[in-house]
């Protein structure tokens, strides 16, 4: 005869039954329904380790970091030999931004588990987060030891290496995880990106294709697909890409910014403009952008007495460039406030066509009350700029005379002066690929770079043909008068073409295989400046072309400059 079950058993019984059924919900993702069974037994069971984890491991995955950090730290205190239970906290306290804390956690869960992967990897994340790279490195060299096919550290080790441009490192752990895990999607999309950079295209479009038969519903493959057809020069098929990504995601604001990028390119200003509109959506929340004081961004509707502020939200050589476009919006409204960065100050605040001009920080704000604003690069497309409007109204910007009279003095001397920027953020040009022209006579040559580079600090004598300027230029107006006392400038694409090209001054421009979307494609003049030329690399890393005809036009330049001064000369008496 079976013995009666007494209150005790039944009330263990359902506890374990109701436990149970908590955590296989909480596994399946039914994290409402999981977190409310296991509420109702907190209530009679309030110091059970493993409950008070459970209801906590509901809070986190509902984003409730502060209840699920309180209950897990209850646990730990309970429990203070579970490493299991220490991971976790340290995982919510990471979630919630509190990495110190999260650390912390995960240095005493391996007190216990000195060889748990998950843990050291979980350190590795945190130590990331934290800004401690250094650190997050030997964590995740860590994991790997205690787990060499690791498929997740050995992807963010592979990440780790490709911030710092370790490309062929970055490589060959994105393998391992690919070798631990054949369906490890961001492995592949990040192989692909080191292939990329190593110049090894058809490789990287294989990865992102393998990445796309094991899941073609992934936008993201999608996207990086369209990014490899762009660095292939097959933009048509990279849009295609991108609006594939679209399809699948409509809320996808890297693959909308990227056409909008690749449409621009094409000359598709319509339908261009609205996806570079996109870009605005990078902005984090409480940034104060797009929207700068809480205004209103500006639709195109009537300005008629209204002021708007407008300000700069990219790079200097796109500030320099749509600067173009104020007199336009000045027509407009009845008032225009600009906010800009102190390098913008002293070249801005002579223009007539601004009425308030004011320096971004944190307390400034402008004097003139503002009914909107809008980002500078926005403007072309409130304006319905399209490839007929450009037409290359130059000069806009103008060197103030004192200053363009000091360096006048300091740069005095017969000759044709060419200013020079081979070095910047995005673009590099070895200095060796000017020793063809250094050889030309009667040239003076000056450095216009701002920060010098490696090669110049280390090299100083092989570059002895150079007078450094870049140095001594305090901000853009200072660039601006040394730009005005020189006879041409050669620079890659950096702010010191742009500004080149809005003085009205000549200047060539050495653009990389595939271009900046402004410069559009093929042609070896551009419509945003009447005096600037184009030297196009015609491939990767191959400049002798571009570089030989640069040398055959600067030298058809000195003989014409030649003969003028000589049939300028007064005939004798």
């Amino acid at each position: 005869m079976a013995r009666p079950e007494t209150n005790s058993s039944i009330a263990a019984n359902r506890y374990r039954r109701d436990f149970e059924l908590a955590s296989q919900l909480l596994r399946k993702g039914a994290v409402k329904e999981a977190s409310r069974i296991s509420s109702d037994l907190l209530q009679s069971h309030p110091n059970q380790p493993d409950l008070l984890h459970l209801c906590g491991m509901g809070a986190f995955h509902q984003q409730d970091y502060s209840s699920a950090s309180a209950l897990l730290t209850k646990a730990t205190v309970l429990s203070p030999k579970n490493d299991i239970f220490l991971n976790d906290l340290g995982l919510i306290w990471m979630a919630a931004g509190r990495y110190a804390q999260a650390l912390t956690c995960f240095q005493k869960a391996l007190t216990i588990a000195p060889h748990a992967a998950s843990i050291h990897y979980n350190m590795g994340l945190a130590f990331k987060k934290a800004g401690q790279e250094a650190a997050a490195a030997v964590a995740f060299f860590s994991a790997l030891q205690c787990q060499p096919t690791y498929s997740k550290a050995h992807f963010s080790m592979g990440n780790l290496l490709l911030e710092k441009r370790n490309f062929q490192g970055a490589e060959t752990h994105f393998r391992a995880a690919i070798s631990a895990d054949s369906s490890y999607l961001g492995a592949y999309n990040h192989l692909s990106n080191c292939l990329v950079a190593l110049g090894r295209i058809d490789e990287a479009r294989d990865s992102l294709l393998k990445a796309h038969t094991i899941d073609p519903t992934n936008a993201d493959t999608l996207c990086n697909l369209g990014n490899l057809e762009r660095q292939a020069h097959r933009f048509e098929k990279a849009a295609e890409y991108y609006r594939d990504a679209i399809c699948l995601k409509p809320d996808f604001v890297n693959a909308h910014f990227n056409l909008g990028l690749v449409l621009l390119l094409l000359e598709d200003f319509e339908n261009g403009w609205p996806e570079y509109e996109w870009r605005l959506r990078f902005f984090p929340p409480g940034s104060g952008f797009p929207h700068r004081f809480g205004l209103p961004l500006w639709n195109g509707e009537s300005l008629k007495a209204k002021s708007i502020l407008v300000y700069d939200e990219q790079g200097f050589g796109d500030t320099l460039m749509f600067f173009r476009y104020l007199p336009m919006l000045r027509k407009l409204a009845d008032r225009i406030v600009f906010e800009t960065r102190p390098s913008f100050l002293d070249l801005f605040r002579q223009m007539p066509f601004i009425d308030e001009i004011f320096l971004r920080g944190s307390d400034n704000r402008p004097n003139i009350q503002c009914d909107c604003c809008i980002p500078l690069l926005s403007l072309p497309g409130r304006l319905g700029i399209t490839k007929s409007d450009l037409r290359g109204d130059t000069p806009y910007l103008f060197a103030d005379d004192k200053r363009r009279a000091h360096w006048a003095h300091r740069m005095r001397g017969d000759g044709l002066k060419v200013g020079v920027v081979w070095h910047g953020h995005t673009q590099s040009f070895s200095l060796e690929n000017l020793s063809l022209l250094s050889k030309l006579q009667g040239v003076h040559w000056y450095g216009l770079q701002k920060e010098m580079p490696p090669e110049i600090q280390t090299h100083q004598d092989d570059h002895w043909f150079i007078h450094q300027l870049g140095p001594d230029l305090n901000d853009f107006a200072d660039t601006s008068a040394v730009i005005a006392n020189l006879d041409l400038v050669i620079s890659i694409d950096t702010s010191v073409a742009h500004l080149a090209g809005a003085m009205g001054k000549p200047v060539w421009v050495m653009l990389p295989h595939v271009p900046d979307w402004r410069w559009f494609l093929k042609q070896d003049t551009t419509p945003w400046y009447e005096s600037m030329k184009l030297f196009r690399e015609p491939s990767r890393g191959d400049w002798q072309a571009p570089i030989a005809r640069m040398r055959r036009d600067l030298d058809q330049w000195i003989q014409d400059r030649s003969k003028i001064k000589r049939n300028t000369k007064p005939n004798a008496q």
